[in-house]
């Protein structure tokens, strides 16, 4: 007689969620930081979620803000621990072994370049903040209405730091957020506008001089036609440009990918 040993089926509790995700810009470096999260998960028996979707409504940094809401309003797990695309996870402990289970949210503080200037040069002050690159949630009411909160901070759309902004604004640390906003926001958008319509405008305007000056010496033929093609190329151009830096959010940060 044979017996047929049985394979059980090792099911995912429901102590913690590892939530992460990355686009195709991002995809070498996602791919290789999702490598070890799926073993810290598998070792530690934690679900995880990895979205790597290429198009989102909003800036792809606020990917994490719409997971951890979905995750907090739909999921069943005590905790959902977010990780940036640039996360690798060399060392295995289990991180609910070393954090107070009475608070509701975790982050990562460092410091960061203040807005305020000191008076030595090549010398900046640093003020001490939070990184959402790493966050640790506990799923509660009022965890969710945090980041429902944070979503609706629409005024840092097209900040540099759009997530990060809204999350300290939340905390209240708007002191230092404003000039950032102004300083890579709206002010820079404009400065570059108003210099394509600035160019835009002397084109036009060379262009008509050189037609004017061409009509007056006798020049209509294939030397005028030469120049309105080249105008209408210059012209186009120029818009174009225009049309596609007003409908790319600008970004300013080279050194996170959310």
């Amino acid at each position: 007689m044979f017996f047929l040993k049985s394979k059980k089926v090792k099911f995912k509790n429901n102590n913690l969620k590892i939530l992460s995700g990355y686009n195709y810009r991002y995809r070498n470096i996602g791919k290789e930081s999702a490598k070890t999260i799926i073993k810290y998960a598998d070792h530690f028996n934690f679900d995880y979620e990895i979205d790597n979707r290429n198009t989102f409504e909003r800036h792809f940094y606020w990917l994490k803000i719409k997971m951890l809401i979905d995750n907090l309003e739909n999921g069943k797990h005590e905790y959902y621990l977010w990780l940036d695309a640039d996360t690798f996870i060399c060392r295995y402990e289990n991180i609910l072994n070393n954090i107070d289970q009475s608070k509701h949210i975790f982050v990562h503080n460092q410091f960061f370049k203040s807005k305020h200037k000191s008076k030595i040069t090549n010398v900046d002050y640093l003020t001490w903040g939070p990184n959402v690159g790493v966050l640790l949630v506990r799923n509660t009411k009022w965890s969710l209405n945090f980041f429902k909160n944070v979503w609706n901070k629409k005024k840092y759309l097209r900040h540099h730091w759009p997530d990060n902004a809204a999350f300290m604004d939340e905390l209240g640390y708007k002191a230092e957020i404003s000039n950032l906003y102004l300083a890579y926001g709206t002010v820079c958008q404009t400065k570059i506008l108003i210099t394509l319509l600035i160019m835009k405008f002397l084109i036009f305007t060379l262009t008509l001089l050189l037609f004017i000056w061409q009509v007056l010496e006798g020049e209509i033929g294939l030397t005028l036609l030469k120049n309105i093609k080249v105008y209408f190329f210059n012209f186009f151009n120029l818009s174009f440009f225009e049309f596609v830096f007003l409908n790319t959010n600008l970004d300013n940060r080279n050194n996170h990918l959310f």
